[in-house]
């Protein structure tokens, strides 16, 4: 993306370019607040005095960008890449740095999240290392030895005094084994989190849409009858973050293909996914979005037309339902309500694994739990559908 084309589209009132390629882009003195550009390629952009207060640029590489004198208060540059950037000058009051190495950009003179100029806070960061050095560091003069009086006759007794009996002298303190409790308090990395862990990090709540998701996949996989490749489709998918974050808001996607994968397909939500796709595709890439963004983008919007579509032919006569003609039908209807929140609660549920990083889970326990979460979901929907 070029930087006029940013331009007009952020003068029309776009505001969100995630993802956009502005590479070597000059920006010099453009005003573009609150704008977007989480994970945009910022690399060796001109952003001199401009100002971006308010801006989200959270994951955004911006290695060799040049923003000297910008307009940076109360932006956000979460885990962004500052490697060899130019910030001198800038104004940084409030912003986000949380997850940066402020020792690869350069910040001579810029005003720091807490109103400091660099060289201010630099000093004032450094010192208070230096007094947490001085507190942690145990010298031999805070723990004075008590050493007995000894004289020239209690020498060689003294010198011949079994090892045991210094014990009491030494300085370095007795090793004791910690209690459950404190061993719990010290929030050891269980390889598998708890339902407890979930709930006491408050993030348990984004687990049960997408639960009550996968049960209700699951439970349409089980009325089709569907193949063991079909329920692997599901369970596989919900992971399809793993290849790149971005992909998150495709797992309500696998769901739909795993779905529809199963049973004969109807030709009018075929044809309609399938259009929305190369059309949206195209339109993207002639926009200059890019082949892959095109690509993810018409994919998914594709996706979600098609499932529009089946909804509409289970909701309504299929055999005259696109003609103008349809009818309810009572037979199905259960299932477009089925279809319909199954995707809604996968929808908000996909970005769950994201607030388990974002409170310190390890990897491992986050992909672990969020597997497990969609396989019980399955499992669930095709107990329910047996059952009853």
């Amino acid at each position: 993306m070029s930087a006029n084309e940013l331009l007009k589209r952020y003068a029309l009132g776009k505001r969100d370019f995630l993802w956009a390629d502005l590479t070597n882009a000059n920006l010099t003195g453009a005003k573009l607040t609150g704008i977007n550009l989480s994970r945009a390629n910022l690399t060796g952009a001109f952003l001199a005095k401009a100002d971006l207060s308010q801006a989200n640029l959270v994951k955004a590489n911006l290695s060799g960008a040049n923003l000297r004198d910008a307009n940076l208060t109360g932006s956000k540059f979460y885990k962004a890449d500052l490697s060899g950037t130019q910030l001198d000058g800038a104004d940084l009051t409030g912003a986000d740095l949380s997850g940066v190495d402020l020792d690869k950009p350069n910040l001579s003179g810029a005003i720091m999240p807490d109103g400091r100029l660099y060289e201010e806070w630099l000093l004032v960061q450094h010192s208070e290392q230096m007094q947490l050095m001085q507190e942690s560091s145990v010298s031999a003069d805070d723990q004075p030895l008590a050493t007995p009086q000894i004289s020239a006759n209690e020498t060689s007794t003294t010198v011949a005094m079994p090892l045991g009996i210094m014990e009491p002298y030494r300085t370095t303190p007795s090793k004791r084994k910690l209690t459950a409790r404190e061993l719990f308090n010290k929030q050891i990395p269980f390889p598998f989190v708890t339902a407890r862990e979930l709930f006491n990090k408050q993030i348990l709540f984004p687990f049960v849409p997408l639960l009550l998701g996968y049960c209700l996949f699951g439970q349409l996989l089980a009325v089709h009858d569907a193949a063991l490749i079909a329920w692997i489709v599901a369970w596989i998918g919900s992971l399809i973050w793993l290849i790149d974050e971005s992909l998150a808001w495709f797992v309500p996607v696998t769901g739909v293909i795993a779905v529809m994968g199963s049973l004969s397909m109807p030709i009018i939500p075929v044809v309609v996914g399938g259009t929305i796709t190369i059309m949206m595709s195209a339109a993207m890439i002639v926009l200059d979005f890019g082949i892959r963004k095109a690509l993810k983008d018409g994919f998914w919007l594709g996706g979600l037309a098609a499932a529009a579509s089946l909804m509409a032919h289970w909701f309504l006569d299929g055999s005259n339902a696109f003609g103008g003609g349809g009818v309810v039908l009572r037979d199905t209807f259960p299932l477009t309500l089925n279809f319909l929140f199954a995707m809604v609660g996968t929808t908000f549920g996909s970005t769950s694994w994201k607030a388990m990083e974002l409170v310190g889970f390890t990897k491992k326990q986050t992909i672990q739990t969020f597997a497990s979460v969609t396989g019980l979901g399955l499992f669930c929907g095709w107990v329910i559908e047996m059952l009853f």
